[in-house]
């Protein structure tokens, strides 16, 4: 009996031997593994921008975010733990336009600013307005012009977008785009375009007049026919027009002021 209890005793020994050197090598792994990530080669440590001209308020903007920690108190700007998208999201909260945003081994950080040249001017309200290019990506601030050098973009829903957001589809841009195009041909200046949700589209003139139409139609077929509206049926009248509606496939109307 004593012999059977002394075995017993022997393999509860050995048994906790091993878990304590089990346990002793997880914590050794694990902090192998802690430490790795505190490397300072395999830290973010330069922030290279390239199309922004003032580099150190983007570098200011992410600063705080680098420098704090992360799950299991690991640092954000490990290179492995670095997300990219948390920086894009950063650098839109703080106003900055739209970004490329990406990784360089071992411990570089490239944010390339995407310059596209902006067609629109879009105001939230009197003192918010910001540039707008042909996609219909909200860019950064414009200044309140009375008289605004670009087309004045309204949105007839209620929105509040942030930089880099998109405030129209990417139909009602290819619409756009083309037709916009093709009212240079009739010497028009426009002063205003307004969107809808439902896809119509108003498009003021300088003239006192405008055009409604809809994304949904094929932007050539609609050019043409207002070319031949214009110049054929209305004429010497386009002084005397309120507005022309081509929301509908193959039809056209007017109104002339009395």
């Amino acid at each position: 009996m004593e012999l059977a209890d002394y075995y017993k005793k022997r393999r509860r020994r050995q048994f906790i031997g091993k878990a304590v050197i089990f346990g002793w090598g997880l914590l050794l792994i694990f902090f192998l593994v802690w430490g790795f990530f505190w490397i300072p080669y395999l830290r973010v440590a330069n922030i290279k921008v390239e199309g922004y001209q003032d580099e150190n308020s983007v570098k200011i903007a992410l600063a705080d975010y680098l420098s704090s920690r992360g799950k299991f108190f690991l640092p954000q700007n490990n290179f492995f733990l670095l997300n990219i998208g948390d920086v894009k999201r950063i650098l839109k909260e703080k106003g900055f336009d739209l970004q490329d945003v990406s990784k360089q081994i071992p411990n570089t950080l490239l944010i390339r600013f995407i310059s596209m040249p902006s067609l629109f001017i879009f105001c939230q309200d009197k003192s918010s307005c910001f540039y707008v290019n042909s996609s219909g990506v909200l860019g950064e601030r414009a200044p309140r012009f009375s008289e605004s050098p670009l087309l004045e973009l309204a949105i007839a829903e209620q929105i509040f977008p942030k930089i880099g957001d998109q405030i129209f589809s990417e139909q009602q841009a290819r619409f756009l785009g083309v037709f916009l195009d093709s009212l240079k041909n009739l010497n028009l200046a426009l002063s205003k375009i307004e969107i809808s949700g439902n896809k119509d589209i108003k498009i003021f003139t300088k003239e006192g007049w405008h055009i409604l139409t809809s994304s949904d139609l094929d932007a050539d077929r609609v050019s043409q026919d207002l070319q031949l509206l214009i110049s054929q049926k209305i004429a010497d009248n386009r002084s005397r027009l309120e507005y022309i509606d081509m929301r509908f496939p193959n039809k056209a109307f007017y109104k002339l002021k009395n």
